[in-house]
């Protein structure tokens, strides 16, 4: 498989912004979870929407309404929004898209990339990390100094 510039920009995408921005969805959808069951009623989607900054008419919010409560339950959940989100705004990215980008580097399908392997491409190509920064990546990416990034267990970790 080829690395390109692509899947090199969506790795440091994912390094750089991806926690962060899906931890801002997160605050605004739990601040609006008052219950704390994991669920908001699909009548709130509106008010969760603008909280975020977003300005959508009535109209939008009743279609953002059936991508998120596509079965009509009247409650979502946290991954349907960050979904929907990211589907309209372009700016999120979900754990499979994430997991999709590392698979780039598998070449072997092992579900491991070498470290070594990825610090060469995420300190050399593209938007580059610094020495720093990759070092502070791989603490989180491979905790128990093995080698090897498990990259479905580091984004489930995100």
């Amino acid at each position: 498989k080829s690395i390109g510039s692509f899947g090199i920009f969506t790795v440091c995408f994912l390094v750089c912004t991806m926690d962060e921005k899906t931890t801002e969805l997160k605050e605004c959808f739990d601040y609006f979870d008052r219950n704390g069951t994991g669920k908001i009623p699909t009548n709130q989607l509106g008010l969760l929407v603008r909280a975020t900054g977003q300005t959508p008419s009535n109209a939008d919010i009743d279609d953002m309404a059936k991508e998120v409560d596509p079965n009509n339950s009247g409650n979502f959940e946290f991954s349907a929004f960050a979904a929907m989100f990211g589907r309209r705004s372009g700016s999120v990215m979900t754990p499979n898209d994430v997991i999709d980008a590392f698979k780039v580097f598998d070449q072997g399908g092992t579900g491991k990339i070498l470290v070594a392997d990825l610090k060469t491409v995420l300190t050399t190509f593209g938007e580059t990390l610094s020495d720093a920064e990759f070092t502070q990546f791989l603490k989180d990416a491979d905790p128990n100094t093995t080698g090897n990034v498990d990259y479905t267990a580091f984004v489930n970790n995100l």
